[in-house]
């Protein structure tokens, strides 16, 4: 079973890096909001932002507490599961290479060091060139808490991946983002918590892993 949410906007006050104060809160889910299982997989919260509003910059930041990692899937061979965090995506496409934005995963190797992945583009276009992903080893462990924080911002051209641990930035990749314009925001967005597990064993849901304290924020066009 997967559930989908109808989300509103409100605005707030910026307390992140040196932003400018003035956003638009486009989802607030205090507390613990979702735990990923086999019923519910993932969660899709949509649509999101007032239709026709050009973001400049969007935020993307919650909580996760970390369940046992995945191994019931065969894993192509390669042993390794991608726990996939959030992905957020364009609403209203008429068709889904149009769609996928920004996202973030735990990559668990079995044959390698562990990876954090900052998923994103580097063209709105049909293909498998044109995703890209920035990863570094990142030491993830079941059962801890990570503070997860992911922005793209048309300004500097550039996307965001930080991760804290015990209030503390303990890791951050950032990667080229030239696509990207705030007119691709226009028709709403939609955020989706976890995923469906791909039949080929790499992409999967992070069961038992919860969620909490989310936000997603949008800093509109001047």
């Amino acid at each position: 079973m997967t559930t989908e949410h109808d989300a509103s906007s409100s605005s707030g006050d910026a307390t992140t890096g040196a932003v400018e104060p003035e956003y638009e809160l486009l989802l607030d889910l205090p507390g613990v909001f979702f735990t990923a299982s086999e019923e519910e997989p993932f969660r899709i919260y949509k649509p999101l932002g007032e239709p026709g509003a050009a973001l400049r910059r969007i935020e993307v930041e919650y909580d996760v507490e970390l369940g046992p990692f995945r191994a019931d899937i065969p894993p192509n061979n390669e042993e390794r599961w991608d726990h996939i965090l959030h992905g957020l995506s364009r609403a209203n496409q008429p068709n889904s290479y149009l769609r996928y934005l920004i996202g973030a995963s735990a990559r668990i190797e079995t044959n390698a060091a562990d990876r954090a992945f900052n998923y994103g583009r580097v063209a709105i276009e049909m293909g498998a060139s044109s995703y890209k992903s920035w990863k570094k080893n990142y030491p993830w462990q079941e059962f801890s808490e990570i503070h997860v924080l992911q922005w793209i911002d048309a300004d500097t051209h550039e996307q965001t991946l930080e991760l804290y641990k015990e209030g503390a930035l303990d890791f951050t990749v950032t990667g080229p983002v030239e696509y990207f314009t705030p007119e691709l925001t226009t028709d709403q967005l939609e955020l989706e918590l976890g995923t469906e597990d791909a039949d080929w064993g790499l992409h999967v849901s992070p069961h038992g892993w919860t969620f909490k304290n989310l936000q997603l924020r949008g800093w509109l066009v001047d």
